[in-house]
C-alpha cells in the first residue's frame, strides 16, 4: 500500500500543479472533480478514497496553492502513515495517527 499511495500523491500532485495549472487551469490549482472532469485523473484516486486511503485537495482561496493529505481510513488497519505534500513536490509522513504537515519529515 504505501508504495501505491506515495505513486497517487505524487500523481495527484504532477497533475494539479502541473498539467491543470498550466493548461486549463491558467495558473490555477483543481479540486480532485475538476481533474476527473478534465480527463487528469482517474475517477478511482478522484473518489478520494483509494486502496484504504483517503485523498483531500486542499486548495488557497485564489486556488492559487494546493495541498494534498492522505490518511489511512483505519489506522494500524489500512495504513500507518499519513502523507502531505504541496507545491514544493515534496512528500512529507508521519507515523502517528494524524495529518502529516508541512513539517512532517521528508519522504
Amino acid at each position: 500500500n504505501a508504495s501505491l499511495l506515495f505513486y497517487s500523491q505524487l500523481f495527484i500532485g504532477f497533475r494539479t500543479g502541473t498539467s491543470y495549472s498550466v493548461t486549463t487551469g491558467s495558473g490555477k490549482y483543481g479540486t480532485l472533480t475538476v481533474l476527473v472532469n478534465k480527463g487528469l485523473l482517474d475517477s478511482v484516486v478522484g473518489s478520494g478514497t483509494k486502496e484504504g486511503y483517503t485523498f483531500v485537495v486542499t486548495l488557497g482561496a485564489s486556488n492559487d496553492t494546493f495541498i494534498i493529505d492522505s490518511r489511512p481510513l483505519i489506522y494500524s488497519n489500512t495504513g500507518v502513515r499519513s502523507f502531505y505534500s504541496d507545491g514544493s513536490g515534496v512528500i512529507r509522513y508521519t507515523t502517528v495517527d494524524a495529518r502529516a504537515t508541512s513539517s512532517s519529515a521528508p519522504l
